[in-house]
């Protein structure tokens, strides 16, 4: 029998061994616990767009703080337009 053939001790070693793997990574360094932000799946993808970014010839820190701005206008956007829908609405008498 080779080493290929072999089974696990238990079904759920494999299991188990998964979900450790998921879980963040903490620690503490004489003082309060410090916890590991993301899962390692987070981080890879971070990292993978980071360099895709920088294959474009593209900051991804720029690129970062651009779609903040994005964001942050089109919320900004979203807020107005509903506090005019609000203030018409309260014009309405019953």
């Amino acid at each position: 029998m080779s080493s290929t053939d072999k089974r696990p001790r238990s079904s759920m070693a494999p299991t188990l061994v998964q979900s450790a793997i998921n879980l963040p990574n903490f620690g503490s360094r004489n003082g309060p616990t410090e916890l590991e932000q993301g899962s390692l799946a987070d981080i890879r993808k971070a990292r993978n767009q980071a360099r895709a970014l920088i294959n474009e010839q593209i900051n991804p820190n720029e690129h970062k703080k651009t779609v903040k701005a994005q964001a942050y206008a089109a919320a900004t956007r979203c807020l107005g337009q509903s506090s005019r829908c609000c203030s018409r609405k309260s014009l309405i008498t019953y």
